[in-house]
């Protein structure tokens, strides 16, 4: 088909092209023809056996229906063969614009697309990276045995009055200038004092109450609230406390270290595999800032428009990730849609340069994940289980899953052709600077 089209490929920007195709209606009476022959055969009309139907009333009866039916045909198989001809790289679906098949006139039409962007490695001898280093200290060990019996204290109603470190289980209703807020209702709230998760003067003002107790805070808002409208303004909160509870922190005795893998329920085998779980989770965060510096220096280093078609469709895969973090933040993407939406665009387009910067590097290193690695790297999460050939089948067996663990290799494989290339220098850093609060209290 593509000796009988005409194109012409215009260039409206780096990335955008728009693609103008028009056949000869010789082309379409041929595949025209050829499918109405077959309808003769087949096709059942009043007054006519099957098969003997003359041919202009089969092309009378169905011949638009088939005219519009090969049109269609065409367009995508035509479109296909123009891109590979013209040597494109559709980075989406085109837009089929300013089509028309009018019998007689041939079949013409425009498509607007855009491209993947050429990329080409800019030179990593003068990258410096820069590679974490943790040492493991005793201290470290006993910090986290420390916020693992935290976590698992128990709380205990206590008669007498409130104190830093008791929780305690509340009803409060707060107003500005008489008027109740948004977020400013609590009707069945557990509150830890001292863990300053209200604004200041809220838990200080709870201090010494007693359950069945009502208190009145005056407050103040801070200056920096995120709430813009509430930002400075004083408050009034009414608060019931229903109940206040001191915590119990567990025995370090044989029950509780059997929770978390020592079997023989003794101290030192204890600390052992905390310090064997806490080893691999600082190789891991090493490994995970490396690799977020090395594809932050590629960034900066290789500086090229990516397709608004991707850009969009990415924005759709991180849109719940991006909202997580801004909550993390303290911040609600509602009440700052615009910067928000911003945000969500820059690191959209981000993710898709990345990824484009990294099958570049794929490309050129020729690199792959082998089946070997794959299966080691499923061996490792499965070990982590009870039943770990269970586990290992189904990595295997689910292909989406088994997909998921081979680009992780090859993100492997990326990060280590990469490391081979540039000047890597060593920063040691303690175990809490490297582990963010939300890691270590996981731990």
């Amino acid at each position: 088909m593509i000796n009988e089209m005409n194109i012409n490929v215009e260039k409206p920007s780096e990335l955008e092209r728009c693609l103008k195709v028009s056949l000869p209606e010789e082309v379409l009476e041929d595949k025209i023809a050829s499918r109405l022959s077959d309808l003769q055969k087949t096709v059942r009309v009043d007054g006519f056996r099957k098969g003997k139907i003359p041919q202009h009333i089969v092309r009378q009866r169905f011949g638009q229906q088939v005219r519009s039916e090969v049109v269609g045909e065409l367009v995508q198989s035509s479109f296909g063969e123009a891109v590979q001809k013209e040597a494109l790289r559709p980075a989406g679906q085109p837009v089929i614009d300013e089509l028309s098949s009018k019998a007689g006139d041939g079949l013409s039409y425009t498509a607007k697309f855009e491209v993947f962007p050429e990329v080409s490695l800019k030179p990593m001898d003068d990258l410096t990276i820069e590679k974490k280093k943790c040492t493991l200290k005793s201290d470290d060990v006993d910090k986290v045995i420390q916020k693992l019996r935290d976590q698992h204290r128990d709380w205990i109603e206590k008669k007498g009055k409130a104190e830093e470190g008791d929780k305690l289980h509340i009803v409060y209703r707060g107003s500005v200038d008489g008027e109740e807020f948004e977020g400013g209702i609590g009707e069945d709230e557990n509150l830890v004092l001292g863990n300053h998760s209200m604004i200041g003067g809220f838990e200080e003002g709870l201090i010494g109450g007693s359950a069945g107790e009502s208190r009145t805070l005056d407050l103040r808002f801070p200056k920096d609230y995120r709430k813009d409208e509430l930002s400075d303004k004083p408050v009034k909160f009414e608060v019931e406390i229903r109940s206040v509870m001191r915590s119990e922190l567990p025995a370090l005795d044989e029950s509780f270290m059997k929770k978390f893998g020592a079997e023989n329920g003794n101290k030192e085998e204890f600390s052992e595999n905390i310090k064997k779980r806490l080893e691999n989770e600082v190789e891991a965060a090493i490994e995970r800032d490396l690799n977020q510096d090395v594809m932050s220096a590629l960034l900066d280093l290789n500086r090229f428009d990516v397709p608004k078609s991707l850009t969009t469709q990415e924005i759709d895969r991180s849109r719940e990730q991006v909202m997580r973090s801004w909550f993390m933040r303290g911040k609600n993407p509602k009440e700052a849609a615009e910067e928000f939406d911003k945000e969500l665009e820059v690191e959209a387009a981000k993710r898709v340069r990345s990824g484009l910067i990294m099958a570049e590097i794929v490309k050129e290193g020729e690199l792959k994940a082998e089946p070997e690695r794959i299966q080691q790297a499923i061996d490792e999460i499965a070990a982590g289980y009870e039943d770990s050939a269970a586990v290992s089948k189904w990595y295997n067996e689910n292909k989406q899953q088994k997909q998921m663990i081979e680009s992780q290799c090859l993100e492997k494989e990326v990060l280590k052709w990469v490391l081979e290339k540039v000047k890597v220098t060593e920063k040691a850093v303690s175990f809490d600077d490297l582990m963010d609060p939300m890691q270590t209290t996981a731990t």
